[in-house]
């Protein structure tokens, strides 16, 4: 196990990876199997396996099958290893070996980290609003048709008559057209350049 890996919990020439995963050394699984290191390292070779940096679960269950029914001598102490694992398998048995244990309890969220997502998510919506309303704004300006919110922002100390509006849009004959929020029922209602123009000349829009 020469490379530095994100290791877990190790003991026993077993490694437990924070992704869950395996590694045992070679010395190990010979011992276990009660081959030779050298007669190992050359079934790892021959066979291609990755052993830079131990034996990872498939690779070492491979070799103990090998040695228990395969090989041309094989050992009862492969076979032996083979039924120790049972239905657990080779990841059950090496955490057993570096004294990892498995927690399967889910962690229940306490009260105040479900409040801080609670707020994460309604900070989420409000921003998904916004965004409507503000991509639904920026159709409308390019239809020359520009919301009461609009028309403040960029002129502040101007005040807005709302039935004057409506008034100047009927005598020019310009619809008033309204944006809708699909997260509300909000309702924004947008009047025309020559509307804004004829009753305050000097606005920004």
């Amino acid at each position: 196990m020469s490379k530095q890996l994100k290791v877990l919990k190790q003991a026993n020439e077993v490694a437990v990876l924070v992704d869950g995963s395996t590694l045992i050394s070679q010395n190990k699984l010979a011992r276990l199997l009660n081959v030779k290191r050298s007669t190992l390292s050359m079934r790892i070779g021959k066979q291609n396996y990755n052993s830079s940096n131990g034996l990872d679960e498939k690779t070492a269950f491979s070799l103990a099958t090998y040695y228990a029914y395969e090989s041309k001598v094989c050992t009862q102490e492969a076979k032996d290893f083979l039924a120790k694992l049972g239905e657990g398998g080779m990841r059950a048995y090496n955490y057993s070996q570096a004294g990892y244990k498995f927690n399967a309890t889910p962690q229940i969220p306490t009260a105040l980290e479900l409040a801080k997502q609670t707020v994460r998510l309604l900070e989420q919506v409000e921003a998904q609003k916004e965004q409507i309303k503000d991509d639904a704004i920026l159709t409308a300006k390019s239809d020359k048709y520009f919301p009461v919110s609009h028309v403040k922002k960029l002129n502040p100390a101007l005040k807005i008559h709302a039935p004057y509006l409506s008034k100047t849009s009927q005598e020019l004959g310009y619809p008033i057209k309204q944006l809708f929020s699909n997260y509300d029922t909000v309702i924004i209602n947008t009047y025309h350049y020559d509307v804004w123009i004829k009753l305050y000349p000097n606005i920004k829009l």
